[in-house]
């Protein structure tokens, strides 16, 4: 599925922040004929450190080798400011300047997403540990796969970018065997001024529940990991350049009646985070099959006796990145099998 950009109130902050800062580049530090040519110089830049890193040469550089390479960009772009009159401290106020202000606003959606609930070990607690015991057999009702099938869904959401390929593909969630399966990739080939990407998406199924008493519901979903992998590649072509990127990974509960999402709730699973580097590649593979783990939901409302709910399990990916001045690939593929949801009411 390729996404195409929908703007909203955050994707309006970061796009006022990148036209700011280009507007200073071209028209306040460089003057457009001087930022004319420092594009082409950082043209003429990149191509050569995309061949310096072909085969048989780049795969076998050292990582000294790798940083004498990025110190020589880092005093050929300097030589260029300096040689040109450029303000090169003004240059990194702005960029600073910039990044600061898509980092506060995007940072209260990231901090949205963190819970202060964490998946447990399924090896050390079960769900009497958790829930206590079930007194009254009634209000507890435990599924396992098969499932009863009430719907699949697959969305994205808050989506945002500037010049990137954007992916996300999803396997329909499968009831019969609990699987669900989710990758999500950026791809920014040539290094842009202040390129900035956010996406959240969730691919997932439910099940119909019945209330057996009025009360609010908790729910624990036993999970395995059956796939898991964090993939990200940097390379800081010229010039003065910024990353970050995040890369957050979820299992989600919902709580619906018919078409009407009535709450939802997630618990963070695994995550990577790269800041403060422009150069490099990070590659997290989690052992699988990783688990399994009780993930633990508690609804926030009261549910009458008798009402039908469909209690949906998702998979759910928050993926941010932004960059300037740097080329970029950023990926992150997971596979879980949904082994149990347990539902008690009280």
């Amino acid at each position: 599925m390729t996404i195409q950009p929908t703007w909203s109130r955050l994707a309006q902050k970061t796009e006022k922040a990148r036209s700011k800062y280009l507007k200073e580049l071209r028209k306040g530090i460089f003057g457009p004929s001087k930022f004319v040519e420092y594009k082409r110089l950082a043209s003429q830049e990149r191509k050569k450190a995309r061949k310096a890193l072909e085969l048989p040469h780049g795969p076998n550089l050292s990582p000294k080798d790798l940083r004498k390479a990025k110190k020589k960009k880092k005093r050929k772009a300097r030589r260029f400011m300096e040689k040109r009159k450029i303000d090169v401290a003004r240059l990194e106020k702005a960029r600073k300047r910039s990044a600061e202000a898509i980092m506060t606003a995007t940072g209260a959606r990231l901090a949205r997403n963190v819970s202060d609930r964490l998946p447990i070990l399924a090896s050390d607690t079960s769900p009497d540990t958790i829930l206590g015991p079930a007194l009254d057999p009634i209000v507890r009702a435990v599924f396992e796969p098969p499932f009863e099938d009430s719907g699949k869904w697959d969305h994205v959401n808050s989506v945002i970018f500037t010049d990137y390929t954007v992916d996300s593909e999803f396997l329909l969630p499968n009831p019969d065997t609990g699987e669900i399966w989710h990758q999500q990739g950026f791809i920014k080939e040539d290094a842009g001024d202040l390129d900035t990407a956010f996406v959240e998406s969730d691919t997932g199924f439910q099940i119909p529940f019945q209330m057996p008493k009025t009360g609010r519901v908790d729910c624990l979903v036993k999970v395995t990991n059956l796939e898991g992998r964090h993939y990200c590649v940097l390379m800081d072509e010229f010039g003065f350049s910024d990353a970050n990127v995040v890369q957050r990974t979820f299992i989600g509960m919902r709580i619906n009646t018919g078409a009407q999402a009535l709450e939802t709730h997630k618990v963070r699973m695994f995550d990577m985070v790269v800041s403060g580097v422009t150069d490099g590649q990070w590659i997290t593979h989690y052992p699988t099959p990783n688990g399994p783990y009780y993930v633990h939901f508690r609804s926030e409302r009261s549910y009458s006796e008798d009402e039908w709910l469909n209690i949906g399990i998702s998979s759910d990916f928050l993926h941010f990145i932004y960059s300037n001045d740097v080329s970029i690939a950023s990926e992150m593929k997971f596979g879980w099998r949904i082994d149990q949801v347990c539902l008690h009411v009280y």
